[in-house]
């Protein structure tokens, strides 16, 4: 069996269009598992077919091609909103693909989402840019052993235990976190009504006890992705919002946004990789957005970008607020985070000898720019006809995109 391995990412602050590149991906061989391994439920990413429209979260945007999800050790699952996803896909698909989910799986609580929602919220107009989905209350907790809790040790629980160990996080954990967040209980107004209410721990407990019903719990991961013929790893966020990008804290998300999950994971399950069968695919528009507070180089208006840009995803809301807009940094800087990502697989300055990986880039909503990426020191037009040197130099291969479907991705 030949393998074939594609990791997709965000090259700027998210919202560049990984969804239609996964589900661009994911069409090209049959045989695929998409492995989700960053982030939690917060993610969005949409896939548009000609008369239906979909918004994934924890499914993979490769599931029209009903290609399984596998959520892997470092993703961070919610099982009490997974079994709405899945039925809402399977009125608009006519079923849901297989949802696979590595045992060691931290879970997200509905006290990580209140925690979260909370915090956000009394930050007033100081918000990091949270979804406020739980996802680094998430994170912090299970640094606890008392309060951590694992996909495999949920699943272990009978009914009235798994309430108890959620009504012990309300009780022994949130009162303390609390502390060290510098707030108390009367501070939230209807998010610490619920956490005053043990109704709300039996009944989330019940909740993910019938999300369990919706996957399987993978204890092999290794026999999984080795039996695998085409792996496609979908990256949630984007590199400029990884956790470890100092220069924008705290306005970052607490994974790793690029490409060190996937060639971790392959590396744990001794998968070969090389140039041969792995290709690392930077997705972004052909300008740069960021939804929510925290630095953003070259901002602009929206209609310095393009007056007619309608972007149904991502709406305002309250804790985001609007979408911005901004230019990409000319020069060299386009592919600063880039180079950065491929030391996880290749700290070769020239492509051909990066043995890791082939890099590509992907290039959305170019029919919003006349074809253009906006640059902030000239725009670069018809980049593919006349082989633009900034791009051609660093990149094996670029993808366009003009329309909203992967059937027209051209490169």
């Amino acid at each position: 069996m030949s393998k074939r391995i594609t990791v997709v990412i965000g090259k700027n602050f998210g919202d560049e269009g990984k969804g239609l590149a996964t589900d661009y991906f994911t069409g090209q061989i049959p045989a695929a598992l998409v492995i989700k391994h960053n982030g939690g439920a917060q993610a969005g990413h949409t896939v548009d077919r000609p008369g239906q429209r979909f918004v994934f979260h924890q499914l993979s945007s490769g599931s029209f091609h009903n290609v399984p999800t596998y959520l892997s050790e470092t993703f961070l699952p919610d099982l009490l909103k997974l079994p709405e996803e899945a039925e809402a896909f399977r009125k608009v698909n006519g079923r849901a693909p297989p949802i696979l989910i590595d045992r060691r799986c931290r879970l997200t609580t509905v006290f990580d989402v209140l925690l979260n929602a909370l915090t956000e919220n009394e930050r007033g107009k100081a918000r990091h840019g949270s979804c406020g989905m739980g996802v680094n209350e998430t994170v912090i907790r299970n640094r606890n052993p008392e309060f951590a809790l694992s996909l495999e040790e949920f699943a272990s629980f009978s009914p009235r235990e798994a309430g108890l160990f959620l009504e012990k996080i309300r009780t022994g954990y949130v009162p303390s976190r609390l502390r060290e967040l510098s707030l108390r209980m009367r501070d939230g107004g209807s998010w610490c009504e619920l956490l005053l209410d043990r109704n709300v721990a039996y009944n989330a407990a019940d909740a993910m006890k019938a999300g369990l019903g919706y996957i399987s719990i993978i204890r092999d991961a290794k026999a999984l992705l080795q039996e695998t013929e085409h792996l496609v790893f979908e990256g949630a966020q984007g590199l400029l919002l990884d956790r470890n990008n100092r220069p924008y804290m705290p306005y970052l998300t607490p994974s790793d946004t690029g490409s060190k999950n996937p060639f971790d994971l392959l590396k744990a399950c001794e998968i070969p990789y090389s140039r041969d069968n792995t290709e690392v695919c930077y997705v972004t528009r052909s300008y740069v957005t960021r939804h929510g507070a925290g630095p953003l180089p070259h901002e602009c208006d929206r209609e310095d970008i393009s007056p007619g840009i309608r972007d149904e995803t991502n709406v305002e809301n309250q804790w985001q607020e609007s979408l911005r807009f901004a230019r990409h940094p000319g020069g060299r800087e386009f592919t600063f985070a880039v180079e950065d990502d491929r030391k996880y697989f290749g700290d070769a300055q020239n492509r051909e000898q990066c043995k890791g990986a082939k890099v590509s880039l992907m290039v959305t909503h170019l029919n919003e720019t006349d074809g253009k990426i906006l640059c902030t020191d000239g725009d670069a037009e018809g980049m593919i006809d006349t082989g633009e040197d900034r791009f051609r130099s660093f990149f094996d291969r670029i993808y366009t995109s003009a329309t909203l479907y992967a059937a027209d991705i051209r490169n």
